[in-house]
C-alpha cells in the first residue's frame, strides 16, 4: 500500500482473479487498489504543495524505455549475480522463468505472472540509479531456478496457465 513498486504485482493478481472468476478476491484487489490510488493522489497533492517552484529535479523522466539493459541490471540485484557478468543474470532469469512456467500450483503461477509483470514494467519505467528495485523481485526468480531442475527431470515442456 505504501510503495508504488507493488503496483505491477497487485494489478497482475487482480487480473488473475478476474481471469479465474474469483469474484471475492477481485473485489478485495479492487478495493485495495482504489484505496491506494486515493491515498497516492492525496499524497501527491500534499507533497506538490511543499515543493518550491525552483526546486531541482531529475532531467530524465521515469518513463524512458530502459529496455533490457535496465531490466537485467534490476534483476542482477542478488549477492552472487552482482559479481558476475550481466549475461549470467540473463541465463538465471531465463532458467528461473522456465522453471516457473511448467504447470504448477497457484503459487508458482502467481510468481511467474509477477515476474512477467516486473519484466514488462522495468522495460519501460526506471532510471539508471533505480536498479535497486530488483531487490523486490529477484528473490522470486530463485523459486523458478530451483524448480527448473525438476522440470528437466520430468522432461515435460513448460506450459503456462494464469
Amino acid at each position: 500500500f505504501f510503495r508504488e513498486l507493488a503496483l505491477p504485482y497487485a494489478l497482475t493478481a487482480a487480473a488473475i482473479a478476474a481471469w479465474r472468476r474469483r469474484r471475492r478476491e477481485l473485489i478485495g484487489w479492487t478495493l485495495g487498489l482504489t484505496a491506494w490510488a486515493a491515498f497516492y493522489a492525496w499524497h501527491a497533492w500534499r507533497v506538490s504543495a511543499l515543493i518550491p517552484e525552483d526546486a531541482p529535479s531529475h532531467a530524465a523522466s521515469y518513463f524512458h524505455l530502459g529496455g533490457w539493459q535496465f531490466t537485467l541490471g534490476a534483476f542482477q540485484m542478488n549477492y552472487y549475480l552482482l559479481i558476475l557478468p550481466l549475461w549470467c543474470t540473463a541465463v538465471f532469469l531465463a532458467v528461473g522463468t522456465a522453471g516457473l512456467l511448467r504447470r504448477g500450483n497457484a503459487f508458482t503461477r502467481r510468481v511467474a505472472a509477477g515476474i512477467g509483470a516486473y519484466l514488462l514494467f522495468f522495460s519501460f519505467v526506471g532510471q539508471d540509479f533505480n536498479t535497486y528495485w530488483g531487490f523486490l523481485v529477484t528473490p522470486l526468480v530463485c523459486f523458478g531456478f530451483a524448480r527448473f531442475f525438476f522440470v528437466l527431470r520430468s522432461r515435460r515442456l513448460p506450459a503456462f496457465s494464469p
